[in-house]
């Protein structure tokens, strides 16, 4: 008996039922419904490549079901007519604007995948320049430099510190800018 009752009490308690992850339809509804919850499950798993697919998935139906009875050349006749154009101009006009902004509108959803990824792009290289900028060593230099400057000059700590912060500051733009155009240049 005394063995019995001692293997029951070495038999580990049973696993809790593991938490069923959401899809991403629950994860676009928990966002409304639930964000916190939503934005830590996104953090432990952060998939985000199907519900962008489903995002452009929609934006391309939409504008392919919107585009088609969007009168094009009516907008642009009103707009062309209000600044005095008239006759074989103005349907030119209209007949070019309107091709333009009907494939445009076509090819909107695709143009702002490639404009929102180049943006990505150089905000990242832009934001690893900066941070790549400041460390303490730096922090500790600029530090001396305004109580130097504040000593040398006879200006105010507050006054050698703006002269002296912006001078880094437009260092480091130039240090940003260059890394900018040099990602620009080895893409292209």
């Amino acid at each position: 008996m005394t063995g019995s009752s001692l293997d029951d009490s070495m038999t580990p308690p049973p696993a809790p039922a593991a938490a069923q992850k959401p899809n991403t339809f629950q994860r676009i509804a928990g966002v409304v419904m639930s964000p916190a919850a939503t934005f830590e499950d996104i953090a432990r798993r952060p998939d985000i490549l199907l519900p962008l697919i489903l995002f452009v998935a929609i934006g391309a139906v939409s504008t392919y079901l919107i585009i088609p009875r969007v009168d094009f050349a009516a907008t642009y006749r009103e707009a062309f007519e209000s600044s005095n154009m008239k006759g074989e101009q103005l349907e030119k006009s209209v007949r070019m604007a309107a091709a333009v902004g009907k494939t445009f509108a076509y090819f909107g959803p695709v143009l702002q995948i490639i404009i929102f990824a180049i943006i990505a792009g150089v905000l990242l290289i832009v934001l690893f320049s900066l941070l790549g900028s400041l460390d303490i060593f730096t922090i500790w230099t600029i530090v001396l430099m305004i109580i130097g400057f504040a000593a040398l000059s006879r200006l105010s700590r507050a006054k050698s510190a703006a002269m002296v912060i912006s001078l880094w500051l437009m260092a480091v733009l130039f240090k940003v800018g260059g890394a900018a155009i040099g990602a620009a240049r080895t893409r292209a």
